[in-house]
């Protein structure tokens, strides 16, 4: 969903167990700068997210600069302020985390 000034999505987890909320505001700034506001909820109950809702939103925004590979543009980010909730974390680094699988070969 998307309106002036803020989008709304969904993100749910490859095994479809579980759905997150997230939600960006954003604010036109100086010239070509904007201050962006987000929020993630997941929408179980969840203590130890391991940086998940945290993860949600910071690979809508992060670019090469943070190790990301932007899909479309890629720009500078300051991040001014996290403030998680109870029991959740904001690690960068475990946005950035791929799961090893062992290769599978084809007969």
């Amino acid at each position: 969903l998307e309106s002036a000034g803020s989008l709304t999505l969904q993100r749910v987890t490859g095994d479809k167990k579980y759905t997150d909320k997230i939600g960006f505001d954003f604010k036109a700034t100086a010239a070509s700068t904007c201050v962006v506001s987000g929020c993630s909820e997941s929408q179980v109950f969840s203590v130890a997210d391991f940086s998940t809702n945290y993860c949600n939103m910071r690979m809508m925004y992060c670019g090469s600069a943070e190790g990301c590979k932007p899909v479309l543009h890629d720009f500078g980010v300051t991040e001014s302020s996290v403030s998680p909730s109870f029991g959740a974390s904001h690690d960068p680094s475990a946005c950035l985390k791929v799961v090893a699988r062992p290769l599978e070969f084809l007969n």
